[in-house]
């Protein structure tokens, strides 16, 4: 009985290894958060800009285009957003559960949030509980006269998605798959120039300096047979009151009872790095008045992001440890496989997370035939780059030890295999000169997500997606712009129970995080943009 007992822990705990740790897939939310928190016109197109990058946003979308400002500017923007996430949690009508484990308390439930989180340098991640995000952004460009240079700065967002849902309580079903997350990055120093080269060539480099925060909070749960198989042997050798001989032996029939549906542990985690540098270079090609090419390239950067980190263990799994540890033969067999002998209430320090941040690649066009002008662009980003995250820990780890016994050599040290994939996005965008003052614009980009199907988790509910977006420019007058747009991105996307292996698996030997193992789960978030840009000459 103690071998076949100890095989069913041993696979236990490497599937509490995988859960407890890969949740941290998060970053995954970059590719749907690219690109929200830059310009409102650019948005109103389509994010088909390349070739038509406007005002001092060239910075970011092509900064050859900035030997199109001429003398002093300023643009000064006001953007509010807000991010809505759902789920539905259903069991499929051959649902068997989880071993005879079948009476799962999400079926059935759907969960929804509009609350807000984001992550404050110096302070760390803050839940302020408003359903809109407000923020300004700011630029400012200068051409000399009869100069072929032009210098311009720029604060902005080119990553931004942040949601909470701890206000649901501990009966909200997608507190499993990540109670608070934030991926942000903010570019506050991006020094630029444009150079023509000639009346019909741009090009043009930018240099910029980022703050990149990633910060995440989420329960665990580990619904697997072989967990399961632990809790159905306590439930036929444990009966009321205990074995006395399984409690002397080996702690079987301890306190701590495996449920498949138990919360096992909850993880804070905030990592950040102050600035990260990457380089834009660009070019704008003008043969004539009706037709643009341009293209920017971004280069990819090495990031390494620290912070803290916090594991907190439920008293049930910690009970169930010291009743092993405190029988005749637990001690001896889990020493003898290099594991922990106990589990403490929580693990707390400092983690560094190694992740680089990819390169991406943008053409566009434009066509302009009197007063209506048509964008086009295609862009490819390298997210395979994202192939693995390697976290390095101040400590050993009791989840990392407990790993050791299936060839985790180090305990401090996690190298987590993701395998996303390179995306191939594009968009459109139409504007319409109303007026030699009004101008109305709309535009769609067809997102293309980076985690294939059998990765899709609700940390980051990615799908193909549709940014959608219109507005409006209107010249005050020979000094004064202003810009208006409302866009709106919505994903959704159902996983068929054992679809996706970092959701809903529940074969036998699966050992990475399936917190809603067996069940079919639909899931997704809603981001909507608005704001204004003011745009000042002088």
């Amino acid at each position: 009985m103690a071998k076949s007992t100890y095989s069913l822990r041993g696979k236990w705990r490497e599937a509490l290894v995988a859960s407890v740790l890969a949740a941290l897939s998060a970053p995954s939310l970059a590719a749907v958060g690219e690109n929200i928190g830059v310009s409102l016109r650019a948005m109103s197109l389509g994010n088909a800009v390349t070739a038509d990058p406007g005002g001092i946003e060239a910075v970011h979308y092509n900064p050859a285009g900035l030997t199109h400002l001429t003398g002093k500017r300023h643009d000064l923007t006001l953007m509010a957003a807000r991010v809505r996430t759902f789920a539905e949690f259903n069991a499929p009508e051959d649902y068997k559960g989880i071993f005879g484990f079948k009476e799962d308390p999400v079926i059935g439930q759907r969960s929804t949030s509009a609350d807000h989180a984001f992550y404050v340098p110096g302070i760390g991640l803050v839940k302020p509980k408003v359903p809109v995000i407000v923020a300004p952004m700011s630029g400012f460009s200068y051409n000399e006269p009869d100069s072929r240079f032009t210098f311009a700065d720029m604060l902005f967002a080119p990553q931004l998605v942040a949601y909470d849902r701890s206000r649901q309580g501990d009966d909200d079903p997608t507190r499993f798959g990540g109670r608070t997350m934030v991926l942000q990055r903010f570019t506050y120093f991006a020094p630029s120039m444009g150079y023509k080269v000639s009346d019909t060539l741009s090009l043009g480099v930018t240099a910029s300096l980022s703050h990149h925060a990633l910060a995440l909070n989420t329960d665990f749960r580990a619904p697997n047979q072989l967990l399961a198989m632990v809790g159905q042997l306590q439930k036929a050798l444990c009966p009321e009151g205990g074995n006395p001989i399984d409690t002397v032996l080996f702690g079987l029939c301890s306190k701590g009872r495996m449920n498949p549906f138990n919360k096992i542990a909850n993880l804070e985690f905030q990592v950040s790095v102050p600035s990260d540098p990457t380089l834009y270079l660009g070019f704008l090609w003008e043969p004539n008045d009706w037709f643009a090419l341009g293209g920017v390239y971004q280069s990819e950067s090495k990031m390494r992001m620290t912070g803290k980190y916090k594991f907190e263990y439920d008293p049930n799994i910690r009970a169930f440890y010291d009743g092993v540890s405190h029988s005749a033969l637990g001690p001896i067999i889990l020493a003898a496989l290099a594991q922990p002998s106990s589990v403490p209430e929580k693990e707390e320090g400092n983690v560094t997370l190694t992740l680089p941040y990819p390169k991406h690649i943008q053409v566009g066009t434009k066509f302009k035939f009197g007063r209506i002008q048509l964008n086009g662009d295609v862009s490819w980003t390298n997210w395979k780059a994202w192939e693995n995250f390697v976290f390095d820990f101040d400590q050993e780890l009791s989840a990392l030890q407990m790993a050791r016994l299936f060839g985790y050599p180090d305990a401090t040290k996690l190298v987590m295999p993701r395998g996303y994939k390179n995306t191939w996005s594009g968009g459109i965008g139409l504007q319409v000169d109303v007026t030699s003052k009004l101008r109305t614009r709309m535009g769609v980009e067809f997102r293309k997500s980076s985690v294939r199907p059998d990765r899709i988790d609700t940390v980051a509910p990615l799908s193909d997606d549709r940014l959608y977006g219109i507005g409006f420019g209107y010249s005050i007058d020979k000094f004064t712009d202003i810009d208006a747009t409302i866009a709106f991105l919505h994903t959704r996307y159902t996983a068929q129970a054992n679809s996706s292996c970092n959701l809903n698996c529940d074969n036998l030997l699966n050992v990475v995080y399936n917190p809603y193992a067996g069940l079919d789960v639909t899931t997704g978030l809603k981001v909507d943009v608005g704001g204004i840009t003011i745009r000042k000459r002088f």
